[in-house]
């Protein structure tokens, strides 16, 4: 059998309990009273979030759970919609609350509210028809699979010239005891590939799922093949223990990292997350607080043939080991690391367009012997450091910040002190989309054209929630077309336009037409 994970379908098969991911964790009910022998209670909270519940038509929505959740309370205030889509939670302590709005096969829904001491937050939430996939996880030898991660993410690509578009992941579903798992409540999308994890296993994705509005896939059942998986530690030079280090596996990998044009400078960024997770393989692991790890879903080697791994941590330059004969189902132990110590300095400031600085700006800096350097934010005068950076090559900076095109710098020297990063700002589309009834639709399919002349040009597309107030959409800089369409209603033009940076343009409300009609 191959080095890779098996996926195969069985639409129609039967499942047993399923997972429900973060439904699972949440719990329910109010929380319990303080054991006896604890500080006295404070006054009996009287706060009210309260609301109501509809559907794609508008409709009242019965039985949604509703769950008001507050910070350093463990389990969340619960409760469901009834017959006419209303709810209400009582005896909610004031401040800072977030509600989420759940039920089967419709796309989740949760916001901020402010409970006051006496009286009502008020939070209502249509739940429009989502995307539910089900299932059951086994092995090559048809055992159950508990505790494997399941999660889903938009099988697309991005191809803007101007974003970096990433295809986020699900909030995952785990696996029960007899391997079954449910993915509920996902955005419509044209597709979804389900993405499967168990350290014992390979990782296995099923693409090209249907992720039509009130769609998806019953009976999925996934078939994941034996992995190898390694255990150890990561030190310093002086033996003492790294927490935090990243160990990954580069080797038949597809690392992620793309080179992108900006303006002139190239630039060489990670596509596949967060800057903490900036690395060139897919399989992770972290060190904790005695620099021990274990990492799995590792391919077995073949004779004579080795697997290398990389362990990388901020402020230590990268360490790294071949491993051989490793074998499928079982473990290699005692995997040491020695990091060195970097010295280096990059630091720098970011502005936009008009040289005025970027405060919250979101740095990255890279090299290719090190990978991910860390990450920094600028302070009100625009500017960011690196401290300790661990590289013998030249740096590159990939920028992020609201309101402001992602922008970059390669080619920066270690112990540069003075980078500078400019990022231009972005215009912004004010809009109302209303479907065939004259309603605002409640998600909309924006498709961007660069140079509304390139008939060729596919654009830039993205699905978004819009409210009453309609959309407020960032756009970047130059001549472009805005097209929009929703769920059974053809595509409408809203305009072309020439943006300028900063530039806010409130277009007409466009009024879409039903397909076929």
């Amino acid at each position: 059998m191959g080095r890779f994970a098996l996926a195969v379908w069985c639409v129609g098969l039967a499942c047993g309990a399923v997972a429900w991911g973060p439904a699972a964790r949440a719990g329910g009910g109010k929380p319990a009273p303080a054991p006896a022998g604890s500080p006295a209670a404070k006054p009996a909270a009287t706060g009210i979030v309260s609301g109501t519940v509809t559907d794609d038509e508008d409709k009242p929505f019965a039985g949604a759970t509703v769950r008001v959740y507050r910070e350093g309370t463990k389990d969340p205030w619960t409760t469901t919609s009834d017959a006419k889509g209303f709810y209400s939670v009582r005896g909610l302590p004031p401040g800072a609350a977030r509600v989420v709005v759940r039920a089967k096969g419709r796309v989740t829904v949760e916001g901020q509210v402010t409970v006051p001491a006496t009286g009502l937050a008020l939070f209502d939430a249509k739940l429009v028809a989502g995307v539910r996939y089900t299932g059951r996880v086994v092995n090559v030898r048809g055992e159950a699979v508990a505790g494997a991660l399941v999660t889903a993410k938009e099988d697309r690509e991005s191809r803007s010239r101007f974003f970096v578009s990433v295809a986020r992941e699900s909030e995952p579903a785990t696996t029960a005891a007899d391997g079954g798992f449910a993915l509920d409540g996902l955005a419509p999308s044209s597709r979804y590939a389900m993405v499967v994890r168990h350290p014992r296993y390979l990782v296995a994705e099923l693409p090209g799922l249907d992720g039509g509005a009130g769609g998806g896939v019953d009976g999925l059942e996934v078939l994941l093949e034996d992995a190898a998986w390694v255990s150890g530690t990561v030190t310093d030079t002086a033996g003492k223990p790294v927490a935090g280090a990243r160990i990954v596996s580069p080797d038949g990998a597809d690392p992620g990292w793309r080179e992108i044009d900006l303006g002139g400078v190239t630039i060489r960024v990670y596509l596949g997350g967060d800057a903490d997770d900036l690395d060139d393989g897919p399989a992770k692991a972290r060190t904790d607080a005695r620099g021990r790890f274990e990492l799995g879903s590792l391919p077995p080697t073949e004779e004579g043939g080795g697997l290398r791994l990389r362990a990388r941590a901020t402020g230590y330059f990268t360490g790294e080991l071949r491993l051989e004969g490793l074998v499928a189902g079982q473990e290699r132990k005692d995997v040491v690391f020695k990091l060195a110590p970097g010295t280096a300095v990059v630091a720098g400031v970011v502005v936009d367009d008009r040289d005025v600085p970027v405060a919250g700006a979101r740095v990255v800096a890279s090299a290719d012997d090190a990978g991910a350097i860390g990450a920094a934010v600028t302070d009100a005068a625009g500017r960011f450091r690196f401290e300790r950076v661990a590289t013998k090559e030249k740096v590159g900076l990939r920028v992020r910040a609201d309101g402001h095109e992602t922008g970059g710098a390669g080619g920066v020297a270690p112990d540069t002190k003075d980078a500078k990063v400019t990022l231009r700002r972005l215009g912004r589309l004010k809009v109302r989309v209303l479907d065939a009834d004259g309603k605002p639709a409640p998600r909309v399919r924006v498709i961007v054209r660069m140079d509304a002349r390139e008939e060729n040009d596919d654009g830039e597309t993205d699905d978004y929630a819009q409210g009453a107030e309609g959309l407020d959409l960032p756009l970047p800089v130059g001549a472009l077309s805005v097209v929009v369409s929703a769920a059974d209603h053809d595509e409408a033009s809203v305009g072309d336009f020439h943006v300028e940076p900063g530039q806010v343009i409130e277009a007409p409300a466009v009024k879409l037409t039903k397909k076929g009609g």
